[in-house]
């Protein structure tokens, strides 16, 4: 079996990164809301106790009760809270994104040295690393630029988008949350029906919606600087392609990405919490890589030649092409795609306030159009 790769180290290291400068508040933010004895908790528990009393009257749950006006109050506080605890902590997961540039385009153009590292369990992303990578560079005579990633990094939590964004973020959830209840209750939902979605939206979403954009300011951080890096030492490589999470999670959008020629210094964009990066070409070195990572698990690594991700999509068995997850969730695109609707066509943009250019998968209907009520 292949040695680690630079991805799956690289991978690795984004998540304790993460885990180190926004594990803390993810904590604090889970504090808030699933405490037993916290204001979430009890207010939620008052609420289930106002559902019993209102089915034992046979009346309905309004959206006008006092005690779900209560809870959404206090849903409202754990969102202004969490708004908080991300802005206290953005400049630390900005960095520990774009930190791990400088050192991950270094081991994936210097291959050589990053294969002896590994062979002699030197972890080639760490201080050590950058280190052995320093000398080695430099008694080649190579001028070969690592600079301080904050030097060269594009900022993202002091842009006026971000703060714009951060000052509505919470109201913003919180509103979302009113609305959805407001809605279900006005379509019938019964009192313990309502309880039990408030308790749902309240338990998981702030945690869940801090997560998302948290984890998506550091990986978008750490793809813009690599990019900048790449810029930076542009005459050692000669072009890259896109590297995608070959695996059953995997959008469809990002399978069909996988292989595609991008240009040096072009951002490798993605979706909120995307983990697709690149693959260098250097000079003198081979146009594709010899081999690739795909449908491995931890502890289970799996490697098959390279190929594009359509054509590894392709050779999977019917079987496994339906476990595909967003197969699973839409069994329609599943049957158009067995109709010989490809991959690529579930390729979207979006543009994102802050993050800028973004890869999305596309709803069928926006995927093909009226064409998708034959599949529905």
């Amino acid at each position: 079996m292949p040695p680690i790769s630079v991805k799956e180290l690289q991978d690795k290291a984004l998540d304790i990164a993460f885990n180190k400068s926004a594990g803390p508040l993810l904590a604090q933010v889970l504090a808030i809301t699933n405490t037993p004895n916290s204001q979430m908790q009890r207010s939620l528990k008052d609420l289930d106790d106002e559902a019993k009393r209102l089915v034992e009257a046979n009346e309905r749950m309004k959206s006008t009760n006092a005690q779900l006006e209560q809870t959404l109050r206090a849903n409202d506080a754990a969102f202004n809270a969490t708004q908080t605890l991300i802005l206290t902590n953005d400049d630390a997961i900005q960095l520990s994104g774009q930190a791990l540039a400088v050192p991950a385009v270094t081991a994936k153009v210097f291959s050589q040295i990053t294969a002896q590292m590994i062979a002699g369990k030197v972890d080639p992303l760490s201080p050590a690393g950058m280190t052995i990578f320093k000398k080695r560079i430099e008694q080649a005579g190579i001028s070969w630029a690592t600079p301080d990633a904050a030097v060269f990094a594009k900022n993202f939590v002091d842009s006026t988008e971000w703060i714009f964004k951060m000052e509505g973020w919470g109201s913003g959830y919180s509103e979302l949350t009113r609305d959805a209840m407001i809605n279900g209750i006005s379509q019938g939902w019964g009192p313990k029906k309502a309880a039990a979605e408030m308790r749902r939206y309240a338990q998981n979403l702030p945690k869940s919606a801090a997560e998302n954009l948290t984890r998506t300011l550091q990986l978008t951080s750490f793809r813009e600087a690599s990019a900048a890096m790449e810029t930076a030492n542009s005459e050692f490589i000669e072009g890259k392609i896109r590297i995608s999470a070959l695996k059953d999670t995997t959008c469809l959008g990002c399978i069909s990405l996988h292989g595609t020629e991008m240009k040096l210094g072009e951002r490798v964009d993605d979706h909120y919490r995307g983990f697709c990066s690149e693959w260098y070409r250097v000079l003198g070195g081979p146009r594709f890589p010899g081999q690739m990572q795909a449908d491995s698990t931890p502890g289970k690594r799996n490697f098959v030649p390279y190929q594009s991700g359509e054509e590894w999509f392709a050779g999977l068995s019917p079987e496994r092409q339906a476990q595909q997850a967003s197969f699973l969730k839409s069994p329609a695109k599943l049957r158009a795609f067995k109709d010989g609707v490809p991959l690529k066509s579930f390729v979207g943009d979006h543009v994102d306030p802050v993050f800028g250019n973004q890869k999305i998968e596309l709803s069928l209907i926006r995927a093909i159009g009226d064409q998708a009520q034959e599949y529905k």
